[in-house]
């Protein structure tokens, strides 16, 4: 899927969801998964997510405030909100190719492992958003970030807020070993 002037591809449903072998590059999101209860009310949760040996070449382009891998509530206050929305989300054997800095963001997601991805930063366009960081979690319970390996400029940041809990961070190459912390995000994303 490429040369989309929005996302390439929004998953929203209950049930099983495979993304195996595929080049996503679209103006926004390659991947935008989305439990829309702020303005169209159109899905809920997603519940078992695997997207796997795929790539993610040059998403984002337009310069909107999103990442190739986009999976968030949409809803105006996260502060307000208990538990997660998606659950049971494997990222596993992908490759990214980036010119920006940012590349996963997720809130409101329980049961995340991101496995023996590839992120790799070349200088395609200039940087949208230079200093940002490259994995991002917002009121979130990610169960492992292990094996996965990136080159470009400096080191990879994962930034997460004080509601995140991480039971596994180990031998990713290329990542700053220090996880951020944040506060939470009173911004929605634009989508």
């Amino acid at each position: 899927m490429r040369q989309n002037r929005a996302r390439s591809l929004l998953v929203s449903t209950p049930r099983r969801v495979l993304l195996e072998n595929n080049l996503f590059s679209s103006m926004m999101a390659g991947v935008l998964i989305s439990g829309d209860a702020n303005f169209w009310y159109e899905s809920g949760p997603v519940t078992d997510v695997v997207i796997r040996n795929n790539t993610f070449l040059n998403c984002c382009t337009s310069g909107h405030d999103q990442v190739p891998l986009l999976i968030t509530p949409n809803i105006m206050d996260i502060k307000q909100s208990q538990g997660c929305l998606h659950r049971n989300i494997l990222v596993e054997g992908n490759t990214f190719h980036v010119f920006d800095s940012r590349v996963v963001e997720m809130i409101s997601a329980c049961q995340v492992r991101i496995l023996n991805n590839k992120i790799i930063q070349n200088q395609d366009f200039p940087a949208f958003f230079p200093h940002g960081s490259a994995l991002k979690f917002t009121h979130c319970q990610v169960d492992a970030i292990r094996g996965n390996a990136y080159s470009g400029t400096g080191q990879a940041e994962v930034v997460m807020d004080a509601k995140t809990r991480l039971s596994e961070f180990d031998n990713n190459a290329g990542f700053d070993s220090e996880i951020k912390k944040e506060t939470v995000n009173q911004t929605p994303l634009r989508f």
